[in-house]
């Protein structure tokens, strides 16, 4: 009896009262809480429990280790600092991926950040902003060390800085000299 009263007071909410638009909203809702709820639970459930490293076969607790999100692969906290280390040092900081196997997954820049000390972070970050503004193309960097912003292309032979103003040739960094 009180599982129909339920179902009545539920569907007479549901079909009455809230329009279509709201009742998708609370649908959208609802899935996010769940989700939420989902993840929570299996995080925790993951730290209480013990697991093996697949890169050193040690044993840790569960929250020891970090999940990288993208392929949901977990290393000991220990075994994917030193990766990341390596490969940043390596110069791969574009291709820093996940070590499980056969993933080419990249390591997300949260997970780096928190398993490297801040130097060796700001040679990543770094490394990764020089690239990226590289692949935009018409942009380089302004030569000179008290500055190092990003620089625009004005022409082949012309780039400005805009944080401080200094027209440079691009193509040997020096400051504009009007020919090739």
């Amino acid at each position: 009896l009180l599982f129909d009263a339920y179902h009545y007071i539920q569907d007479r909410i549901w079909n009455d009262i809230l329009e279509d638009d709201q009742r998708m909203f609370v649908n959208e809702e609802i899935f996010r809480v769940l989700d939420r709820f989902d993840r929570d639970t299996k995080r925790k459930r993951f730290e209480e429990e013990i697991h093996i490293c697949e890169i050193c076969f040690m044993d840790f607790a569960g929250a020891d280790f970090i999940t990288l999100e993208e392929c949901g692969h977990s290393f000991c906290r220990e075994c994917i600092s030193a990766v990341c280390q390596t490969q940043i040092k390596d110069g791969r900081t574009m291709n820093l991926s996940c070590p499980g196997e056969k993933c080419k997954t990249r390591i997300e820049n949260h997970v780096v950040k928190s398993v490297t000390d801040p130097v060796l972070f700001e040679r990543f970050d770094k490394a990764m902003l020089d690239t990226c503004i590289q692949s935009m193309g018409g942009k380089d960097w302004c030569p000179r060390p008290s500055c190092q912003h990003p620089a625009e292309t004005i022409s082949e032979i012309l780039s400005q800085c805009p944080a401080c103003g200094f027209a440079f040739c691009p193509l040997c960094s020096k400051t504009y000299h009007g020919d090739r």
